[in-house]
C-alpha cells in the first residue's frame, strides 16, 4: 500500500513534506493521482482506472512482503550460526580439528616420516663411504708410492745385472735362450728318489754321489737309456741347521724323437759358440752344462738340477731348481775332459781349468 507523506506545508495548491528525501515519492505519488484524474476526465471505464490502482497496491504489498521475509532469513541465519556456535562448544573435535587430526595422522604424513628416515640413513652410509674412500685414497697414494720405488729398484737391478752379463760376454738374447732351455726340461712322471751321505767333498754335484749311474739305474730300472731324465738333488738339514743327506729325485721327461739337440736349438749354441770364441768363460761353462750339440736329443741323457736356497718361496716348483749339468748315459765324460774337447773343437783361446 502507498504510504502517503507527512504534509506540513500548505501552499495553497499542494503540501510539500517536511522531510526533503521524501519529495520524490511525494512527486511520484501526485503523479499518479493526476494520471488518475485525467482517465477519469477522459470517460474512461472506472472498472480499468480501478483495476490499475489495486495493481499498484498489490505492488507495494508484495515489496513489503518479500523484504520482511528477507528480514525473516537474517534472523534465521543468525539463529543458525548461534547453534552452530553452541555445538562447536560442546563438541571436543569440531570439524576444523577434526580435520586437522585427519592430517595429522594421514598415510601421506607417515610416508613423509618413512622417506626421511631413509634419506638420513643415505647421508649417514654416504658420510661412512667417503671417509672410507678419504682411507683408501690415502693408502693408495703410498702403495703407489712403493709401487713406484719398487719400479725403480727393479730396473736399477735389471740394470745391474745386466752389466753383470755383458762383462761376462752373455748377452740378453743368449741368457733368454738358455733360460728357454732350462724351463723346457720340465719333470714329467716321478720315477723314485736316492739318498747319500753328505761328504764336503763332492761340493753337492750328483756326479761325484753316482759318477757310474749305478744308483739311477737300479732306481728306474731297465727304462734308463729309453728317454731322457731329470734329477733334482737338494740336501737335507737338521733341526739345529747342520747338513745331514743328500737326496736325489728322478723324473721321466717327455720323448723327442729323430734330432739332434742343435737342431731344436740352433740359435743357442751358435750364440754361446761364439761369445767363447770371443773369450767368454759364462759362455764355455754354458757349453760345458749343454748336451754335445751333434748327440740326439731323443734319449740317454740326464739333466741334473740344483735347489737354489734364494727362490725357495717361489710358486713354481720346478723354478726352486737351477739347472747345472747334462750327463750322457750311454758314453759318459767327465766335466773337464768335456771341456777340454769344447776348447779344442772351437779353438778357443781360453785357459783350461780343473774345476774338479
Amino acid at each position: 500500500m502507498i504510504r502517503r507523506p507527512n504534509f506540513i506545508h500548505d501552499l495553497g495548491l499542494v503540501t510539500l513534506p517536511e522531510n526533503l528525501k521524501e519529495v520524490p515519492d511525494f512527486l511520484n505519488f501526485m503523479s499518479l493521482n493526476n494520471r488518475k484524474r485525467d482517465a477519469a476526465e477522459t470517460h474512461q471505464d472506472p472498472s480499468g482506472l480501478l483495476s490499475y490502482i489495486l495493481m499498484e497496491n498489490r505492488k507495494a504489498e508484495t515489496t513489503e512482503t518479500t523484504q520482511f521475509q528477507a528480514d525473516g532469513a537474517e534472523g534465521e541465519d543468525d539463529d543458525d550460526d548461534e547453534d552452530a556456535t553452541e555445538e562447536i562448544g560442546g563438541n571436543s573435535n569440531p570439524p576444523h580439528k577434526a580435520a586437522l587430526l585427519s592430517l595429522q595422522h594421514s598415510s601421506s604424513d607417515y610416508e613423509m616420516y618413512s622417506l626421511t628416515q631413509k634419506l638420513q640413513y643415505c647421508e649417514s652410509q654416504v658420510g661412512d663411504l667417503e671417509r672410507e674412500r678419504a682411507a683408501l685414497n690415502s693408502e693408495l697414494k703410498y702403495a703407489r708410492k712403493r709401487q713406484k720405488t719398487s719400479k725403480t729398484q727393479i730396473e736399477e737391478h735389471k740394470d745391474t745385472v745386466r752389466a753383470e752379463r755383458d762383462a761376462a760376454g752373455i748377452s740378453e738374447e743368449l741368457w733368454q735362450l738358455y733360460e728357454d732351455f732350462c724351463e723346457a726340461l720340465q719333470p714329467e712322471e716321478f720315477t723314485g728318489e736316492r739318498s747319500f751321505t753328505l761328504k764336503k767333498t763332492y761340493s753337492g754335484s750328483y756326479i761325484k754321489y753316482d759318477p757310474t749311474f749305478m744308483e739311477f739305474k737300479s732306481t728306474v730300472g731297465d727304462a734308463y737309456n729309453a728317454g731322457n731324465w731329470r734329477c733334482e738333488c737338494f740336501v737335507d738339514y737338521s733341526d739345529g741347521g747342520a747338513p745331514t743327506g743328500y737326496r736325489v729325485k728322478y723324473y721321466a721327461l717327455p720323448q723327442l724323437k729323430g734330432q739332434t739337440w742343435e737342431n731344436q736349438w740352433s740359435k743357442l749354441y751358435r750364440l754361446a759358440i761364439s761369445a767363447a770364441q770371443q773369450g767368454s768363460a759364462a759362455a764355455l761353462d754354458m757349453l760345458v752344462a749343454l748336451p754335445e750339440k751333434d748327440a740326439s736329443s731323443g734319449e740317454g741323457w740326464l739333466f741334473e738340477f740344483g735347489f737354489n736356497e734364494s727362490r725357495r718361496s717361489l710358486p713354481i716348483l720346478s723354478q726352486r731348481w737351477d739347472f747345472r749339468a747334462s750327463h750322457n748315459l750311454l758314453s759318459p765324460i767327465t766335466t773337464d775332459a768335456k771341456r777340454a774337447r769344447l776348447v779344442a773343437t772351437y779353438n778357443l783361446s781360453l785357459k783350461i781349468e780343473n774345476k774338479s
